[in-house]
């Protein structure tokens, strides 16, 4: 249950790009974005597609009922953004387990959120998905005490990483300084210290 088709660059790092590996190894994945490289083509375009929204949304509740198929699900993030973790807690009473996969301080986006309705109905939403997984992947030690405080069963500490054989890295000059910068978009309105701490 990826968050992106394969336009998303968070997808790709954390999902796609293991998907070979795993094949390989027989393990059989069924992968099922939320949203599709249309919705992403008008968001890279600085505009909301409302109607691919609606589309995944209905997508994934559709794929909810087949969720009994497979042996454990796999979530990127969580099922629907700015909803309640109802289909999580209901993925869980089902038997069914899942492993959830953070890759940034998604739950920010909730908790900071300028919106205070936000605020009170999803600050602790992240918090319910981590506690009622089987596992919890996360990208860095920050996410993971996170997890760690919100209850979660097990953590497991996989950085974000890229396949050199596939992403080639190029010849650095050596009169030339690169500096590369990035900043989490769910972070914006932390205080430095604490984005500062996130990122080591």
């Amino acid at each position: 249950m990826s968050r992106y088709a394969t336009l998303g660059a968070s997808s790709r790092v954390r999902s796609y790009q293991y998907l070979p590996f795993l094949h390989e190894h027989g393990v059989s994945v069924t992968v099922s974005p939320l949203f599709s490289n249309a919705y992403l083509q008008t968001l890279y375009d600085k505009r909301t597609s409302w109607l691919e929204v609606i589309k995944g949304y209905s997508r994934r509740f559709v794929k909810l009922f087949t969720l009994y198929r497979y042996d454990v699900v796999i979530i990127e993030k969580e099922l629907f953004p700015f909803f309640p973790a109802i289909f999580e807690r209901l993925l869980q009473f089902s038997g069914r387990p899942y492993l959830v996969d953070y890759d940034d301080a998604l739950f920010h986006r909730y908790d900071c959120h300028k919106s205070g309705l936000v605020r009170f109905f999803l600050s602790r939403k992240i918090d319910t998905v981590m506690r009622n997984a089987a596992v919890v992947v996360a990208g860095n030690h920050y996410l993971a005490e996170r997890a760690e405080k919100a209850g979660a069963k097990k953590v497991i500490i996989i950085p974000t990483v890229v396949d050199t054989d596939h992403y080639v890295p190029l010849e650095r000059s050596k009169n030339k300084r690169r500096d590369n910068n990035w900043m989490d978009r769910y972070a914006q309105n932390l205080p430095l210290f604490i984005i500062a701490n996130s990122c080591i």
